[in-house]
């Protein structure tokens, strides 16, 4: 049985598949969506320069700097990708618990105001939409389950933490 080739980086931190070299060509697969800036670099923790650059992004009108968010934090794609939806499950909406997981490594990597900035604008969110499983990032429209229990549970942490 063919083994998948594993992923590898293209250098523009989007993952590609290393094709195995054959006699005959395969279709083009579509691209996948821009990951959000919690993508496993800055969760699992990175040198202080790549740091730095991810930290920008977040902030980027790509993620939780794009005016047209109702609250400033990251969707689950970025909004200039063909491929955001903004109530599409993964291709754009606003999940709480990966926003704590960000929230969770800023405060790790020492990025004191920029944990800050996303926890008050995350609170704020909760505060709106209550512990809704996923959140449309332009509209700010409750989505999924409207009792997640993850979400009560980052909201607790966040609020175990008031700034």
């Amino acid at each position: 049985m063919p083994s998948t080739p594993a992923p590898r980086s293209t250098g523009a931190g989007t993952p590609s598949t290393a094709a195995a070299s054959t006699s005959t060509a395969s279709p083009a697969s579509p691209s996948p969506p821009t990951p959000s800036p919690a993508s496993p670099p800055l969760v699992a923790g990175t040198s202080i320069d790549r740091t730095a650059i991810l930290v920008e992004r977040l902030w980027s009108p790509s993620f939780a700097g794009c005016p047209g968010l109702r609250w400033a934090l990251p969707p689950s794609t970025a909004v200039d990708d063909p491929s955001f939806e903004a109530k599409a499950y993964w291709r754009g909406p606003q999940w709480p618990p990966m926003t704590w997981l960000l929230w969770w490594s800023l405060v790790r990597a020492g990025h004191a105001r920029s944990a800050g900035r996303l926890r008050a604008a995350a609170v704020d969110q909760l505060r709106t939409t209550g512990c809704t499983e996923y959140v449309d990032a332009t509209s700010g429209e409750a989505l999924g389950s409207d009792a997640q229990s993850w979400t009560a549970a980052v909201a607790l942490d966040w609020l175990g933490h008031e700034a």
